[in-house]
């Protein structure tokens, strides 16, 4: 799992929370709630120390750094699959609150929408952080004037 896979994740987890608010309670929202609470904190919590090339220059093992980091993604990846199938099972439990007759057919109908929608919501989003962070960078920094002014 790549930074930009972790980025998406982080994204969509974001999305899933932000929707399950919205929609009204049911017996799986509290659990969905919870495990996508862990899964945001898992990816926004910092790699370890250790990961950090100029650290494994300085005599860290490259080894069992990669393994560290192996082992963390899959970590992440577990708790996204994990979140996705408390999604889907809230999202039948939503849809079927309405209709009890919901077929199969129907809810893939519905799921794509939903899926569709999430997309163009991400790549938004990811578009709108993406700028803030350039302006950002580019925008001039007060310790740099500092810095000038101390010459």
């Amino acid at each position: 799992m790549s930074s930009n896979s972790s980025f998406d994740t982080a994204i969509e987890s974001f999305l899933v929370q932000r929707i399950v608010s919205i929609l009204p309670a049911s017996p799986s929202r509290r659990e969905l709630l919870i495990q996508n609470g862990k899964l945001l904190r898992m990816i926004m919590e910092p790699p370890p120390k250790d990961s950090d090339p100029l650290r494994l220059l300085g005599g860290g093992s490259v080894k069992k750094s990669k393994k560290r980091l192996g082992k963390r993604m899959q970590e992440i990846s577990r708790q996204s699959k994990k979140v996705h199938e408390l999604a889907e099972k809230f999202y039948k439990e939503f849809l079927r609150a309405d209709k009890p007759a919901l077929t199969n057919a129907e809810y893939r109908v519905w799921k794509a929408k939903l899926d569709e929608g999430m997309k163009q919501h991400k790549e938004r989003m990811a578009k709108e952080i993406s700028q803030k962070v350039v302006q950002k960078l580019a925008a001039p920094s007060k310790y740099k004037r500092m810095a000038k002014a101390l010459r």
